[in-house]
């Protein structure tokens, strides 16, 4: 199955990993090394949902599990600041 992190109108390109079904993977923390991988000027990343438009996200940035059953895309949710 396929987990897509996905920057919801932030930038950066989208994340795609490929998993076993039933496979529990822990939550990305939009790190690459060092460096944030998705950013968005003038806000605070919050974490994932799976719902583009959620106020409060699902899943904290690096925090947690998500247990694979289907395809799943996790977009990233913001805050203005």
């Amino acid at each position: 199955v396929k987990l897509i992190y996905n920057a919801n109108g932030g930038s950066g390109n989208d994340v795609s990993e490929t998993w076993d079904r039933g496979s529990v993977v822990t939550v990305w923390d939009n790190m690459d090394a060092s460096s944030p991988h998705f950013v968005r000027q003038g806000y605070e990343l919050a974490g994932w949902d799976e719902n583009s438009n959620a106020e409060v996200p699902s899943y904290k940035l690096g925090e947690g599990s998500i247990t694979l059953t289907s395809d799943l895309i996790c977009y990233l949710e913001t805050h203005f600041y």
